[in-house]
């Protein structure tokens, strides 16, 4: 006996139409309800893992970086706010960082110190200079000194 339930040509049950078009409705919503959820780990509804392991650790997971949330948030500052700008307070003039405000005052004194050594160390090089140019102009001197008194005694012996 070849029976078929379903009759292509009008698209209709022969037999309890409405009923098994419910039914097939609700097997095809469970199947895909099924599907979905087999494909998403995450419901937005109640915005939370569907797998209560997931969820709980990513609460782990959360609770832990919020811990550690601003710990290096001066890292992304720029290199002269990290080094000079988060010492003090300039509102209330209250030292933030006591050790690297002293290392940042040492710096400065070792700048002054270092333009203060430049500084004799041109003026030695300026005095040496003028003791070779000096020292160049008696040699010059002297040699004048010395053609002088040797015409002047040219002269004595002419006379």
């Amino acid at each position: 006996m070849n029976f078929r339930d379903f009759d292509v040509l009008s698209n209709k049950y022969k037999e309890f139409h409405d009923e098994k078009v419910k039914t097939d409705i609700s097997c095809q919503r469970l199947v895909n309800a099924n599907n979905y959820w087999k494909m998403r780990e995450y419901d937005p509804v109640l915005a939370k893992y569907i797998d209560n392991n997931k969820e709980q650790e990513y609460l782990k997971n959360r609770e832990k970086s919020n811990k550690e949330w601003g710990k290096d948030c001066n890292k992304k500052l720029p290199p002269t706010v990290r080094k000079n700008g988060l010492l003090y307070n300039p509102v209330n003039m209250k030292i933030l960082d006591a050790e690297a405000l002293k290392q940042a005052d040492q710096v400065i004194k070792d700048k002054k110190e270092q333009y203060g050594l430049k500084y004799k160390i041109e003026e030695y090089h300026k005095v040496i200079i003028n003791i070779k140019i000096n020292i160049k102009l008696l040699t010059l001197i002297q040699i004048l000194i010395l053609i002088l008194i040797n015409d002047r005694l040219e002269i004595l012996k002419m006379i």
